[in-house]
């Protein structure tokens, strides 16, 4: 029997996820995002020792981390993994055999380096760093500075412990295809395709072309980056085991997306439907319509959002129940209803919609809740 099943840890506003796989005599990990720093030792750390200690073993080896974009509400809590195993103790504990890091300076040429020196000449050198400097930078721009800081924090650690940093991820060669990890779990890497990386490094040529490097102008671009290139850029993962798949798409845009699906030949008649699908962009109806829910169905549906931000949002559930009137699925959450209600600005909305949706949640007291693709489905 094959293990195939994904571990979803409360992670605030960001994502963290486990997936198991391989077979019960031989179960192997792989880590998808960190969350956020704030999150990590009451959820991944504590997690990871666990499952160690569970398993009786001297070392719980992570087959493969992945950061799906360069974020710190998904990179934070991997920061902070590094940042534990470059103590010797730790490292004892966990070993990382692969990272794939996608980070928008292998992607961009030095995107974030022409925003860091914008910001840097005039809130000082700090800007490079992880303690962003607030006065004078709007919310947004801190908010990107501070990623670009972790992600280069990322970048050093994993050279420091001798990581193998994307040595098979395509995407930053552009040959994207298929990785076998091992263990029977097939990894196809669907985006950011090539030309999506040429879209996005055009209209950031012309954006910095046009903005001069004054403050207000530096905390503008940052802005603008955290709303496309960050989350447009997020690597989209097929992950598939024994005939099952799930879709793991990060933060990227549902028409990228359905592009990806399409240039690796996943659609059917242009539908799929998957055994499990990661909400993008933690439920945003920023990131999806309709359309892509009628085009991608599944089995269970994952949302990691607590609240904020307004995500979930509650037509996010209303397309999918109009995508699938009549068949059964689970809707997952990293938080309850009740929590999403009181944390969002439209909280009575989403409790109405919510009590139309089949819902399991991670327990108050609990860390993580596991979703085992062989278990019926729930409707």
């Amino acid at each position: 029997m094959a293990l195939f099943s994904l571990e979803v840890l409360k992670a605030k506003g960001g994502d963290c996820f486990l997936l198991h796989f391989g077979r019960p005599e031989d179960p192997r990990l792989m880590l998808i995002d960190g969350g956020p720093e704030i999150a990590y030792r009451s959820g991944l750390a504590q997690r990871l020792r666990q499952l160690r200690e569970d398993r009786e073993l001297d070392t719980l080896v992570l087959e493969l981390a992945v950061v799906a974009h360069a974020d710190s509400q998904h990179m934070g809590g991997i920061v902070q993994l590094l940042r534990d195993l470059a103590d010797e103790r730790a490292r004892a504990e966990v070993e990382i055999r692969e990272l794939w890091h996608n980070s928008l300076d292998a992607l961009f040429d030095n995107f974030a380096g022409a925003l860091l020196e914008s910001a840097a000449a005039e809130v000082g050198d700090a800007a490079i760093g992880l303690e962003v400097p607030s006065a004078g930078l709007s919310r947004e721009a801190s908010t990107v500075l501070a990623s670009v800081g972790e992600a280069r924090s990322l970048a050093r650690l994993a050279e420091r412990l001798a990581l193998p940093l994307n040595r098979r991820l395509g995407v930053l060669t552009s040959d994207l295809g298929t990785v076998a990890l091992g263990g029977g779990l097939e990894l196809t890497v669907l985006s950011p395709d090539p030309e999506l990386k040429k879209d996005l490094t055009a209209t950031w040529e012309r954006e910095l072309e046009r903005l001069s490097s004054d403050l207000d102008v530096a905390g503008g671009a940052a802005a603008y980056a955290d709303a496309s290139a960050y989350r447009l850029a997020s690597l989209v993962l097929v992950a598939q085991s024994a005939g099952r798949r799930m879709l793991l798409p990060g933060d990227a845009r549902s028409d990228d997306i359905l592009a990806g699906l399409a240039r690796a030949g996943l659609l059917a008649d242009g539908k799929l439907h998957v055994d499990l699908l990661k909400l993008p962009g933690h439920g945003s109806d920023r990131n999806v319509n309709a359309d892509f829910f009628a085009a991608v169905t599944a089995d269970h549906y994952v949302v990691s959002a607590d609240g904020r931000h307004g995500n979930p949002d509650p037509s996010v559930f209303a397309m999918i129940r109009a995508a699938r009137p009549r068949e059964p699925y689970t809707v997952w959450l990293t938080y309850p209803p009740e929590h999403l209600e009181s944390a969002s600005p439209t909280g009575a909305e989403l409790r109405r919609v919510l009590r139309r949706e089949t819902v399991r949640h991670i327990a108050e007291d609990e860390i993580s809740i596991v979703i085992d693709l062989d278990e019926p489905v729930l409707g």
